[in-house]
């Protein structure tokens, strides 16, 4: 059976002509960065805190019974150095994170002279309790992404890109891999990608259309240029979740072409209920675009003009 012929192999020449999509890091200062994050939000009681993909942070002490009260103590002060400090903030939204997280993803710890003393104290024992079985947690899910990538990865990267009307990038994308990230367990901001590899509700194929999903996000401002032209034109008021409501529908819509038996992230987690753009318009008037039985503009049109 064909399966969205039209949609999945436009595009599909320039893209197999990569050795690979995408190049999975695993640093270890992002780990311990990211680590130190989440349990400072724990500690703060924020609401996110208690999401799935974060939630079991604090559960994460498997090994601490063999540190030393001084190194209880300096794990102690570096939790609450975050907590009073970069776990306040947004590691999508706050530029003093996403200034913060850029450097570590390569390796580099070049930071602020005050946090990287932090890190620098803590990191032994990041080393000695967590560190083996984060990192082992990682290249686990990093060998799972990579065998679904190199086995569906072409075809899906083909349909996003021309669903988007871009060009998927030349070279193989930089995707962060670490036993935390955020509250949702992956996020895309300023060029870096980060995938959690302790999320629950990220593995397997859902893994694989989040990795889609975050990629996708580097084509935001192009496209939220596309929907404020619709709105523009419709004379109607641009919705704000319309853009990543669309990423969510068109990741899950086709990598769900691409391996029968897939359930969208969306729909297998109850993300459509938590303020996101109605997904009965999306199935309506977004599909035939998909399809080719209309133009994306058409289509925005009509989406803004029926906004929730």
């Amino acid at each position: 059976m064909k399966r969205m012929a039209s949609l999945l192999l436009l595009g599909a020449a320039s893209i197999q002509a990569q050795e690979t999509l995408f190049t999975f890091r695993n640093e270890f200062w992002l780990n311990l960065h990211h680590f130190l994050y989440v349990l400072g939000r724990a500690r703060n009681g924020v609401p996110d805190a208690r999401r799935e993909a974060v939630r079991h942070a604090p559960e994460d002490v498997e090994g601490m019974e063999a540190l030393d009260r001084a190194q209880l103590l300096e794990w102690d002060a570096a939790v609450t150095y975050y907590q009073k400090t970069l776990s306040t903030k947004d590691a999508v939204f706050d530029n003093a994170m996403v200034d913060v997280t850029r450097p570590l993803a390569t390796g580099r710890l070049d930071v602020p002279a005050e946090l990287r003393r932090v890190l620098e104290r803590a990191a032994p024992i990041y080393r000695k309790v967590w560190w083996p079985r984060h990192e082992q947690s990682n290249r686990d899910r990093i060998r799972e992404l990579d065998a679904l990538v190199r086995a569906h990865g072409r075809p899906i990267a083909a349909a996003v890109a021309k669903a988007w009307r871009e060009k998927w990038p030349a070279a193989a994308i930089p995707v962060n891999v670490s036993a935390y990230s955020n509250w949702a367990g992956a996020y895309s901001t300023d060029g870096i990608i980060v995938m959690g590899s302790r999320n629950r509700e990220a593995s397997g194929t859902l893994g694989l259309e989040i990795l889609f999903h975050e990629t996708m996000h580097i084509w935001d401002d192009d496209f939220q240029k596309r929907i404020a032209q619709a709105a523009t034109e419709a004379d109607a008021p641009m919705p704000r979740s319309l853009s990543h409501s669309l990423i969510f529908f068109t990741a899950g819509y086709a990598v769900a072409a691409e391996i029968p038996g897939h359930t969208p992230y969306a729909d297998a987690n109850g993300v459509w209920g938590r303020g996101l753009f109605s997904r009965d318009r999306i199935q309506t008037e977004w599909v035939p675009y998909l399809r080719g039985q209309r133009s994306m503009e058409e289509a925005l049109r009509k989406l803004v003009n029926t906004s929730p």
